[in-house]
C-alpha cells in the first residue's frame, strides 16, 4: 500500500485587513485579532490543520513576534517562519513557501489565516480525497455560492460528477452583473484560496504566467539568510517583485487545475458585515 505523501500546511498571515479599520492597525492586523474563544482567527488556524504536518508560516517581518507568541500559546511548533522584508502580495508570499518546499516530496496546503470554517474532519477529508489530482495539477478548494457576492473570485466547473472537477474558468471578483450572470449558469464555486499542490507545479504555473514574478521570487529565495525557523528573502530582490495575488498572478491563468467543493460553513470574515454576522454564528446567536 502507497503512503500519502506529506501535507505541509502553508499558512498566509501577512494580510493587514483593512476592511476591518478601527479593529485592525499595522501593530493590530487581522490574522491576530482575538474574538469570541479568545483564539485569534491565525491560532484557529494553526489548529483546523493541525492532523496534517507542521505549518510554513509566512508573514511580514514586522509580524514575527505576534507569530511566535501566538504559536507559542497554542502550543504548535512550525517547520518554518518565512518573513517578508515587503508586503508583495499572496503570489510572492506563496512562491516563497513552494521553493522551501520544492524536492522534498510533500504536497503545500495554502490557505489563508484570518478565515472562519466549520466541520474541521469534512475538510480534512476534502482535503486528502483531492491528493490523487495533485500529480499534474493544482486542486481549489471552493464553497456553493449562495448570493452573487462581488468580493469573491468565481471557479467556473466543468460538467460531471467526481467530487474534483477541470476548472473551465477562474473569474477574479467579477462585479456585479457578472456575479449574477455566473450564479445564474451554475457549476460554479466561491474560491476561498485555499489550494493544494505540489510545489513544483504551483512554480511551473507561476513561471508560465507570471514570469517576472518568478524570476524575482526565485533571485529573493536564492538570497535568503536563515536562523533556526526563521527564514528571510532578500530584500532587494523581494522588493522589486509585482505585488499581485495570486488569483490574478496564477488562477486567471492557470493550465493544469482541478476544484473540490467543500461542503463546510465558510467565510473570509472580510467586511465589518461579515465579522458581526460570524461572531453571532459563532455565539449561536444566529
Amino acid at each position: 500500500m502507497t503512503s500519502r505523501p506529506e501535507i505541509v500546511p502553508v499558512i498566509l498571515a501577512g494580510g493587514q485587513g483593512r476592511r476591518l479599520w478601527p479593529l485592525t492597525s499595522p501593530k493590530r492586523p487581522k490574522p491576530f485579532l482575538s474574538l469570541n474563544s479568545g483564539l485569534s482567527f491565525f491560532q484557529r488556524t494553526v489548529l483546523r490543520v493541525r492532523s496534517f504536518a507542521p505549518p510554513i508560516i509566512v508573514c511580514h517581518h514586522s509580524y514575527r513576534g505576534l507569530v511566535k507568541d501566538h504559536l507559542a500559546r497554542v502550543k504548535v511548533e512550525p517547520r518554518a517562519i518565512i518573513l517578508e522584508p515587503d508586503h508583495r502580495n499572496t503570489a510572492a508570499a506563496i512562491a516563497m513557501a513552494a521553493f522551501f518546499l520544492k524536492g522534498q516530496g510533500s504536497l503545500m496546503l495554502v490557505l489563508p489565516s484570518d478565515h472562519s470554517m466549520k466541520n474541521i474532519r469534512a475538510f480534512e477529508k476534502a482535503v486528502v480525497e483531492s491528493i490523487a489530482y495533485t500529480i499534474e495539477n493544482m486542486v481549489l478548494l471552493g464553497v456553493t455560492p449562495t448570493a452573487a457576492e462581488t468580493d469573491y473570485g468565481y471557479i467556473m466547473l466543468e460538467p460531471g460528477e467526481t467530487a474534483c472537477r477541470p476548472v473551465k474558468q477562474f473569474v477574479e471578483k467579477p462585479d456585479e452583473k457578472k456575479a449574477e450572470m455566473l450564479l445564474s449558469l451554475g457549476n460554479c464555486l466561491w474560491n476561498t484560496g485555499m489550494f493544494l499542490s505540489r510545489p513544483s507545479v504551483f512554480l511551473q504555473q507561476l513561471e508560465r504566467a507570471s514570469p517576472g514574478i518568478f524570476e524575482m521570487a526565485q533571485l529573493a529565495y536564492e538570497g535568503r539568510a536563515e536562523k533556526g525557523h526563521f527564514i528571510q528573502p532578500d530584500k532587494k530582490f523581494f522588493s522589486e517583485i509585482e505585488p499581485l495575488s495570486v488569483d490574478y498572478a496564477v488562477m486567471e491563468k492557470a493550465t493544469s487545475y482541478f476544484a473540490r467543493e467543500l461542503n463546510v460553513p465558510w467565510s473570509d470574515v472580510g467586511t465589518l458585515r461579515r465579522l458581526w454576522r460570524w461572531r453571532l454564528k459563532d455565539q449561536g446567536l444566529e
